[in-house]
């Protein structure tokens, strides 16, 4: 289907949601008017009057109604949304904590420990997740080193409040009359109240805090909340669209750690990593060695040099002090500054001002990778330190 066929249909969808009992018969009324008032214009004398009069005072009437109706709609949609504020704010605020912990203490343990790429809801397929920390919960401590024993466990350690905040008020949550509201749909009311998960979380929780268990089974129920907690937040941020615009908010900062800490530990130590920048290094070296007058950095490269130090070391005043430098055709230098990590630098007003003046537009920073940005500053300061052996 065509975008414009598309946007007709929601255009037709969100007329007919609107149209209501009370809409209709006004409708009828202003038609009903209007005929009057072309017969009164056929009529003479006492006759015409009465139409007209009649005709009038039934569309005047409608129209009342119809604004009385509009003031209504929107001042219930007012209180439908501070009453569904109201009763999901705490919950969005429990989930937003549990979330930030379990993604914690998953990646850093997932790149640390195994070398792999983080991992952020809402995720598609679980399989892959849920059949390696089901592996995980099987380990037996016992057979563990001592330094490996602590790092399951410290992966694995929620605390509790948490757990506790986040289950609790869910089930506090009063979907039947979010339903009778209409804050929420039949499916997704259905999909809610389907407690299979949440309920064998509980019982973890119960066992963990009122059962005198063994170092092992202990692990293992932690392991068993852990995961099917991840499995529903991930459930409820396909089912409620709040859940995922609070997952989508918290993923942001994630995002950023995950890529700096992603880079550190697996891509800058990896193997081919390495042997990609020695290659590159070679390849550099032979070439200016061929060419030996490019190797004079430019009062541009110095520039350019200047303002990436600036954002990196989230130097405000010596981005300032090299603004009046930078030539607003310099595409260059503009990326550098819209870059997802020149994002917290830019915020300041004054550089925001001296953007705008610079480039005549408005200052908008573009989400790029930061693992990308990073390899990118490794070779200009790798080139920096061949350019200064080369004097």
């Amino acid at each position: 289907m065509r975008k414009w066929e598309i946007g007709i249909k929601n255009i037709l969808k969100k007329i007919l949601d609107n149209i209501t009992r009370l809409t209709i018969t006004i409708i009828i009324l202003i038609i009903i008017g209007v005929i009057i008032l072309i017969i009164s214009s056929y009529t003479n004398g006492p006759m015409n009057n009465i139409l007209c009069g009649v005709g009038t005072g039934i569309i005047t009437s409608a129209i009342v109604s119809y604004l009385m109706e509009s003031i209504n709609r929107v001042n219930e949609k007012r209180k439908m949304e501070s009453y569904y504020s109201r009763v999901l704010t705490p919950f969005l605020v429990s989930v937003g904590n549990i979330y930030n912990s379990l993604m914690y203490h998953l990646n850093e343990y997932r790149i640390l420990q195994e070398k792999k790429e983080y991992i952020l809801i809402p995720i598609e397929n679980t399989k892959e997740l849920s059949k390696r920390l089901k592996y995980l919960e099987s380990l037996d401590l016992k057979d563990k080193s001592s330094e490996e024993r602590e790092k399951l466990e410290e992966l694995f350690n929620i605390p509790m409040l948490y757990y506790r905040e986040m289950y609790g008020k869910y089930y506090d949550l009063p979907l039947d009359d979010m339903l009778y509201q209409e804050l929420i749909t039949e499916e997704q009311y259905s999909k809610l109240k389907d407690y299979g998960i949440t309920d064998e979380c509980r019982n973890c929780i119960d066992k963990l805090e009122r059962d005198e268990l063994t170092d092992q089974k202990g692990y293992e129920i932690r392991a068993r909340l852990f995961h099917g907690t991840i499995l529903q937040i991930n459930r409820m941020s396909k089912i409620l669209d709040v859940v995922g615009r609070k997952i989508k908010s918290e993923n942001y900062k994630l995002d950023n750690y995950f890529d700096d800490l992603y880079f550190r530990e697996v891509i800058e130590t990896s193997e081919e990593f390495i042997r990609e920048m020695e290659e590159r290094a070679e390849a550099d070296a032979e070439y200016y060695a061929e060419h030996p007058e490019l190797l004079e950095e430019t009062e541009r490269d110095i520039l350019e040099q200047k303002i990436l130090e600036g954002i990196w070391d989230e130097d405000k005043e010596k981005i300032k002090k090299n603004f009046a430098e930078i030539d607003p055709k310099d595409k260059g230098i503009q990326n550098d500054l819209t870059m997802c990590i020149a994002k917290k630098v830019m915020k300041d007003r004054e550089l925001r001002r001296l953007y705008y003046e610079k480039y005549g537009i408005k200052y908008k920073n573009q989400n790029k990778n930061r693992v990308l940005y990073k390899m990118k500053m490794l070779l200009k300061n790798y080139l920096n330190g061949m350019l200064k052996k080369s004097r």
